[in-house]
């Protein structure tokens, strides 16, 4: 899964605690404040990425290359 904090965060007015560490650990990469990897299965859950990856607050899960990239 790619991850960018540009496209993420406004960098005029950052708003970390939306994300952090609710959702994820702050200072540890990649790793969901629930602990254990990142898993579809929570994010359509409405955990993890899943919180704003909704359909409504963000893009939901209907096209993977959004996230997944090669190389």
């Amino acid at each position: 899964v790619t991850f960018s904090h540009q496209s993420h965060v406004e960098q005029k007015r950052p708003e970390c605690t939306g994300c952090h560490p609710a959702l994820f650990k702050i200072l540890e990469k990649g790793t969901p404040a629930e602990g254990g990897p990142i898993r579809h299965s929570r994010i359509q859950a409405g955990r993890q990425c899943g919180a704003c990856h909704n359909d409504k607050a963000a893009f939901g899960l209907d096209n993977c290359a959004l996230c997944h990239r090669e190389g």
